[in-house]
């Protein structure tokens, strides 16, 4: 390789480490849809099924894409985030995400998973399936770092793209001295 081509190579190398360690999004739960757009009484009991329209545009993401409801009652309403997910998931699929919530997210599956000190797989495999404001992204993220916090385990995540999450999250609860004192004590 010449000079500029192992330069060329470097930088590239660079790029990718910069979105592979790019932190996930720290985020509050978004508030549920309740919108009424219409209330047409010519239109109920047209049918005994919702009608769901969607934007299918390209060029529009998935949170702002307009998904509308018509009820059989005659009332057309704005998708719920449950409805949101599941329609964008149908349109635009996402690489690695699963139609149903995989058993390791749930509760009981969680626990497994942290007796074997995987949290960074939990933790990637969330942002893989959820919205990073939807509730069982922060509900994973939460009891993740409840383990690590209870168990002191601060170097399953110290050097991986979650460990700024879970600072941010202590630091939030007021409970950053003992990552504090972990970090001291390891001279970090």
């Amino acid at each position: 390789m010449t000079d500029a081509e192992i330069l060329e190579a470097q930088h590239e190398i660079e790029e990718k480490a910069e979105r592979v360690l790019e932190m996930p999004p720290v985020m509050d739960e978004r508030q549920e849809i309740n919108e009424t757009v219409e209330e047409n009484d010519e239109l109920a009991h047209f049918s005994e099924q919702n009608y769901v329209f969607t934007d299918i545009s390209t060029n529009v993401s998935d949170r702002t894409r307009s998904i509308t409801i018509r009820e059989p009652s005659g009332r057309l309403r704005k998708a719920t985030w449950q409805e949101r997910d599941r329609m964008n998931f149908i349109y635009f699929p996402k690489p690695g995400r699963k139609y149903d919530m995989p058993e390791l997210l749930k509760d009981e599956g969680l626990e497994a998973v942290f007796e074997q000190n995987r949290h960074e797989d939990i933790l990637d495999l969330a942002c893989v399936q959820f919205e990073p404001d939807s509730a069982d992204y922060i509900r994973v993220h939460q009891q993740t770092y409840e383990d690590i916090f209870a168990n002191k385990k601060f170097d399953v995540l110290r050097s991986t793209r979650h460990f700024g999450g879970l600072v941010y999250c202590l630091t939030k609860q007021q409970r950053i001295v003992e990552i504090m004192d972990d970090l001291m004590d390891k001279e970090l």
